[in-house]
């Protein structure tokens, strides 16, 4: 172990823990997003630069295909040096692309994470009760984020902890009135009650189907969004009088007006992306129609669908997508079909942070916003690293003696 390696990963993931559970201070006001950016690329080049243009690549399904994400965000954001609206908005895009070399703090340093959160969790512990006993939202903690870190209390992948954290996201749902929590329990129910990976894809193509569906009947509404003067979003209430459906909830129906212009009105252009520093929907420069204290032409270029893997597969491009339903494939696989090796390693709760932080995107922004980028690219690395040391051991790769990965939830 090198010392001064060690310390470094311990600041990284201090600022980790501290950027999680208020990003609203600490991205805000500190940067630490950009921080934790930077010391993801001096880890990933000290890591596994060999010399010249060769770099050291290990057998890890989900870091490849991280890195080939990387690489296609610095295509696009090469490409649209000159497409770009100005120089502000392609630097505020970009940070789709510096926050994935967060991923690599996860990977490489994870051990180190596991040591650090040991010495902590009691602190984690406190703080948390504390927040979640008197909620103040944005000075103690954000709205949404720290369930993803509820798994670290825990110390067993049983079902009390699985119950455990259940009741803490209910706790937090109802002190913070987080509709985003609620969203993150239910995912996680879903994906324990789900006993096997076949039945979860069938489940999510039933869903998928279903909102495909829904949009083709609902389109002929949904157009109705440009009736009436010039507004950035359109006309989301009389959309909403159209139909039952679409009065129902007026956020849900103002994302879907959003997501049927970027999805349907954009096609084939969104197939190969948008670019980064472009504006996702038409606007009038110098003028205030949204119900936000930024003018229109900074939320057409910063806003996103509030589902973050539509607003990179509308900026990247559909191979984007692709790369990314590959990810989740290994993550899932992993999760379902090696149970006994990660319950045992109390390895289980690693994923369970990452589902939660993975919900989070579902309607909210994640990946396109330095406020909560970082927290899913480390967590990710987590992952990736707890499945590369799986792999290793049942493949013999591992060096003679190489113990199962480090768990931050030890066995009592």
């Amino acid at each position: 172990m090198k010392v001064g390696e060690k310390y470094v990963a311990y600041v990284l993931f201090a600022l980790y823990l501290l950027y999680g559970l208020n990003n609203y201070f600490f991205e805000r006001t500190l940067f630490f997003n950009e921080i934790l950016s930077l010391g993801g690329f001096v880890v990933f080049v000290a890591k596994s630069h060999v010399r010249g243009f060769t770099f050291r690549i290990p057998s890890s399904r989900i870091y490849k295909l991280v890195l080939c994400l990387l690489l296609l965000s610095v295509f696009q954001l090469l490409v649209s040096i000159t497409l770009k609206t100005n120089w502000y908005f392609y630097f505020r895009n970009s940070v789709i692309m510096y926050s994935m070399f967060t991923f690599f703090t996860g990977f490489y340093f994870y051990d180190y994470f596991v040591q650090l959160l040991r010495h902590l969790r009691k602190a984690i512990t406190l703080f948390l009760a504390f927040a979640l006993s008197y909620p103040m939202p944005v000075v103690l903690l954000d709205r949404f984020t720290a369930s993803g870190f509820f798994p670290y209390l825990f110390r067993k992948s049983n079902r009390t902890a699985f119950i455990g954290i259940l009741v803490l996201n209910v706790i937090y749902a109802f002190t913070y009135s987080s509709l985003t929590v609620t969203i993150i329990t239910l995912v996680l129910v879903t994906i324990v009650v789900v006993r096997r990976y076949i039945y979860l894809k069938l489940l999510l193509g039933v869903a998928v189907a279903g909102i495909l569906i829904g949009f083709l009947f609902l389109a002929p509404y949904l157009k109705l969004y440009k009736t009436g003067p010039y507004s950035l979003f359109g006309n989301v209430e009389l959309v909403a009088g159209q139909h039952w459906v679409l009065g129902l909830d007026g956020n849900t129906t103002w994302r879907a007006v959003l997501w049927y212009r970027l999805l349907a009105e954009r096609f084939p252009e969104n197939l190969l992306g948008i670019g980064l520093g472009t504006p996702l929907i038409e606007y009038q420069p110098g003028v205030t129609t949204a119900d936000s204290e930024y003018e229109d032409e900074y939320n057409a270029h910063v806003f996103g669908l509030h589902n973050t893997y539509l607003t990179l597969t509308v900026r990247l491009g559909i191979l984007y997508l692709l790369l990314t339903l590959l990810i989740y494939d290994k993550v899932f696989k992993e999760y379902y079909w090696c149970k006994n090796y990660y319950r045992r390693n109390n390895l289980y709760l690693v994923f369970w942070s990452f589902f939660a932080i993975t919900s989070v995107g579902l309607f909210n922004l994640l990946l396109e916003s330095p406020t909560v980028a970082s927290l899913y690219w480390t967590t990710l690395g987590f992952v990736a690293k707890v499945i590369y040391h799986r792999h290793r051991l049942a493949t013999g790769s591992a060096p003679a003696g190489t113990p199962s990965p480090a768990s931050p939830y030890p066995v009592a």
